[in-house]
C-alpha cells in the first residue's frame, strides 16, 4: 500500500543564493560533540523565506503525515527538497 505523501510545492523567480561552509562531526548520540574546523566542505544553499502561514498549515497536518517542502527555481529550473 502507498502511502500519501503531502507535497508542499514553493515557486520562485528570485531566488537568492549563498555558500555555507560546513564541518565533518561525529555522532553526537555516541558521545561530545567533535567539529574538526580544517575540514570543511561549501555547500550552496537557496535563501528563501517561509511565509508564518504556510508553517501553520503544515503543522496543522500532524506527525503521523509525511511533507515535502520542495524549492523550485522558475528562472534556473532548479528544484530544492527539504533534509
Amino acid at each position: 500500500m502507498l502511502k500519501q505523501l503531502n507535497l508542499v510545492p514553493f515557486g520562485s523567480d528570485s531566488i537568492k543564493y549563498s555558500t555555507r561552509r560546513a564541518h565533518p562531526r561525529r555522532n553526537v548520540a555516541k558521545g561530545k560533540l567533535s567539529e574538526d574546523a580544517t575540514e570543511f566542505i561549501d555547500i550552496e544553499v537557496a535563501n528563501f523565506q517561509l511565509d508564518v502561514s504556510d508553517l501553520l498549515t503544515v503543522e496543522q497536518l500532524g506527525t503521523a503525515v509525511p511533507v515535502l517542502l520542495i524549492l523550485v527555481d522558475i528562472q534556473t529550473e532548479r528544484a530544492f527538497l527539504s533534509a
